[in-house]
């Protein structure tokens, strides 16, 4: 599994994300539906670049700049061009 920060991450570092996103026990974490766990996970780090953008785009991480080109491209992030 990917993180958002990128690369594939060992499922305790996932794991850990969640609970600190959620502010969960690990063995509350592990009855959330991942799948809408991601879905926010993705949405507030693309919100975060969104913000770092506007603010000043010379401060966003190379994740940062990652999502936010991904954004932009056509069938990107959201499947529709940037949504």
């Amino acid at each position: 599994m990917y993180l958002i920060h990128g690369g594939p991450q060992p499922d305790e570092a996932i794991l850990s994300n969640v609970c600190d996103a959620f502010t969960c026990t690990p063995p509350e974490a592990k009855d959330i539906d991942w799948r809408d766990a991601m879905e926010v996970l993705e949405y507030r780090m693309l919100s975060a670049a969104k913000t770092q953008h506007n603010e000043d785009i010379t401060k966003m991480t190379p994740s940062m700049a990652a999502l936010w080109v991904e954004m932009l491209t056509p069938g990107g992030v959201t499947g529709n061009g940037g949504g």
